[in-house]
């Protein structure tokens, strides 16, 4: 029996489209058509028949919800630079070298990443594929022509995976590795052309090269002024409608250091040794200083105490592998639900939004899995569990008047967060305002919402308390957000916490146990009525919460921390990339207060604010605020494409009424090639930033473009 014979059917029952292959080749013509279509069992009994000996390859695309990432480049250089920037998939293939690693269908097309190579006929060879529509790639069993060894399976099996659990492409990630092997194509510094744009791109790169090598500081600014004489038509470090000083030298030289500077914001962030320009011996200043370490100013993570530091102590006793960030994020769910509708602070709430962020297998679903134990301990879970998934808008309020409050646990959340916050479809961007409103109607009416599926309005009911107790992996946060979600404000709404993927796992022979003590509070936090509450003024739905009083000290620190927050708002320029969230941190903050004063009060008394709760949930934000600052602006701002993708939108935008014509922008992004800036406007056109409208007053001018706002 043939591999295909075999094999065939266990993939065509789950969907996929298969057709016998040998030696890497496709055995039946046409066969692109089964990239839209499964065969029919005619032709696979057929082919069962004529190819005895047959492989098996699957046909990506449409039909099979499937594309195809494939690496085998052999180049240490290469494989340096370019492996550790590629996603990760649950399913990986191997044949001779390299890897396939499969991810779900979105309409991709087949794309290359190229490095110039004077051996071959082109000019150039190809370093890494995306087949998609049109492809097929070879599947396990199958015999591979080079080493008549069969294919094998080193992660996974897209036989036992549902199609839909498989990682999306990252869209920008072709054009991000491209740029990255710039650096290596010497030869693009070697041309007798000069460039007359551009200047600043061909320099950064070329300063990357320096910077790998141990030049000292004047041979670099030399080698700099001698490359941009050489290069460009009009010298970016003379030209005096560039620069304010009138000194190539001293131009070069703080070109180089900028680039120095951002290089080392990455590496104190992560802790690396700092890259450091080596100076002549004449100057009697040390070389060779990379030894360096630089010095952290990091807020460190604060101990929880009462009832919520007993939670967090048992979450990390029953946790596999330790991660007091998650910890405290479960155990900081747990309180917030428990005493949603029934307490309020300076008109802030209990209920949070939280994400988990760690690798599979770091534990962050042990700690999602206690808390839901505990609350079935306290016979709560039934009433209060909610949601696992978020398939439409219409399951976040469906009964959502009947249970206005819920915990819904989301495990690899990347999947609603993308569509929530990307969009892409109606229900996708339905998902995230949906949560938005929630969340701001926590202390007010939430009238609900009309939908296709009923004729009705559903989900109407006074201030409902979802929380959001929410995991996924770093790569799954990256592909979740973007400039545009952070500004509309659904992830600013999150307190995210990033664990530590080195720790090491524990055993534990036993199930730690709570203790009757802790469980009885919770018991009563679940019990609570307010005492102020006379029954018969107020409807079931409209029940008031009661609102905790705070201490003098409390108070005069709230001020200066409101202060604090107000001026980094203030300071904060109008597109600086961490203003959503900063917007944010107060409030936050009161709500961290909340859970903390609940948490720190003794059985049968009521909650008060005391100085140790405000500064508890002082430094957790402080905490919060700077991983999740380093994180977008590493993931998001100093990514090159989307800083200059804001730009032309802000030049655009500086256009006012009037617009701005092709030929105008054009003008202005003298530093774009055509072929950046006519994909620059389709991405701000597709995400409805801008409108593009034919001039009729010029006939030499195309089309204007106009600014749409936020």
């Amino acid at each position: 029996m043939s591999v295909y014979s075999e094999e065939c059917l266990s993939y065509l029952s789950r969907g996929y489209s298969v057709i016998p292959d040998k030696n890497k080749r496709p055995l039946v013509k046409n066969w692109t058509q089964y990239c839209d279509r499964q065969p029919s069992t005619e032709e696979v009994q057929g082919w069962c028949t004529q190819f005895p000996d047959a492989g098996i390859a699957l046909c990506l695309g449409k039909q099979s919800g499937v594309i195809a990432l494939d690496f085998d480049e052999t180049d240490p250089e290469i494989i340096k630079i370019i492996e550790p920037l590629l996603p990760k998939s649950p399913v990986e293939r191997f044949g001779s070298k390299g890897f396939v690693r499969l991810f779900q269908y979105s309409g991709e097309h087949t794309q290359n990443v190229y490095i110039k190579d004077s051996t071959t006929k082109s000019g150039k060879r190809i370093v890494l594929e995306v087949l998609s529509h049109g492809k097929k790639v070879t599947l396990p069993k199958s015999i591979h022509p080079d080493t008549n060894k069969p294919y094998v399976w080193t992660q996974g099996d897209l036989k036992t995976i549902d199609v839909k659990r498989l990682p999306k492409f990252p869209p920008m990630l072709i054009s991000h590795l491209q740029s990255k092997l710039q650096i290596l194509e010497t030869t693009s510094y070697e041309t007798n052309d000069k460039i007359t744009e551009g200047r600043n791109i061909s320099l950064t790169n070329y300063v990357a090269k320096l910077i790998m090598k141990p030049h000292t500081i004047n041979e670099v600014i030399d080698k700099l002024v001698d490359f941009d004489k050489k290069n460009h038509e009009i010298a970016l470090f003379s030209d005096k409608t560039e620069n304010k000083v009138d000194n190539a030298n001293y131009n070069a030289m703080m070109f180089y250091t900028s680039h120095i500077k951002y290089v080392n914001k990455k590496r104190i962030r992560e802790g690396k040794e700092l890259e450091l320009p080596i100076f002549n011996s004449e100057t009697n200043i040390l070389t060779n200083l990379t030894a360096i370490k630089p010095v952290l100013d990091e807020v460190a993570f604060p101990k929880p105490h009462g009832v919520l530091g007993k939670i967090y102590q048992h979450i990390l006793g029953n946790s596999y592998i330790e991660q007091p960030v998650f910890a405290l994020s479960a155990a900081m769910a747990l309180i917030g639900t428990l005493a949603s509708r029934k307490f309020e602070f300076q008109n802030a709430t209990p209920n949070l939004f939280l994400l988990n962020i760690g690798d599979s297998g770091s534990g962050k679903d042990s700690c999602q899995q206690v808390i839901k134990n505990m609350l079935f301990e306290i016979k709560a879970g039934q009433k209060l569990l909610g949601a696992t998934s978020y398939p439409s808008e219409a399951s976040i309020i469906q009964n959502l008047d009947a249970s206005p409050v819920r915990l819904d646990i989301i495990d690899e959340a990347s999947t609603f967060l993308s569509a929530a916050t990307k969009g892409g479809n109606s229900y996708a961007f339905g998902i995230g305002d949906t949560l938005c409103e929630l969340y701001s109607c926590s202390n007010g009416f939430y009238p609900g919402k009309s939908l296709a599926s009923s004729p009705h309005k559903i989900g109407a009911v006074h201030r409902p308390h979802i929380n959001l107790l929410c995991s996924t992996t770093p790569y799954g946060l990256r592909e979740s957000i973007s400039i545009s979600s952070l500004e509309k404000g659904l992830f600013a709404r999150f307190l995210v916490f990033f664990g530590d993927n080195n720790k090491p796992s524990k055993r534990i022979p036993k199930k730690v146990s709570i203790g009757e003590e802790v469980l009885e509070q919770l018991r009563r936090l679940y019990d609570f009525q307010n005492p102020n509450y006379k029954k018969g003024n107020f409807s079931k739905y409209n029940t008031p919460s009661y609102k905790v009083s705070l201490t003098r000290r409390s108070n005069d620190r709230l001020t200066e921390i409101h202060s604090e927050f107000d001026k980094l708002r203030l300071q904060a320029k109008g597109d600086n990339f961490s203003k959503p969230i900063i917007a944010r941190l107060y409030q936050q903050m009161l709500k961290i207060t909340l859970i903390s004063a609940i948490g720190n009060t003794k059985l049968g008394k009521l909650p008060v604010v005391k100085p140790e709760d405000v500064e508890f949930s002082y430094q957790l934000v402080k905490y919060y605020f700077q991983n999740i600052k380093g994180f977008v602006r590493d993931n998001l701002y100093e990514s090159q494409r989307e800083m200059r993708l804001n730009k032309v939108l802000n030049i655009i935008k500086s256009a006012g009424d009037e617009g701005l014509t092709n030929v105008g922008l054009a003008q202005k992004t003298k530093y774009l090639s055509t072929h950046e800036r006519v994909d620059y406007i389709k991405d701000l056109k597709e995400a409805n930033r801008i409108h593009l409208k034919a001039d009729d007053e010029d006939t030499n001018i195309s089309f204007r473009l106009f600014y749409l706002g936020d």
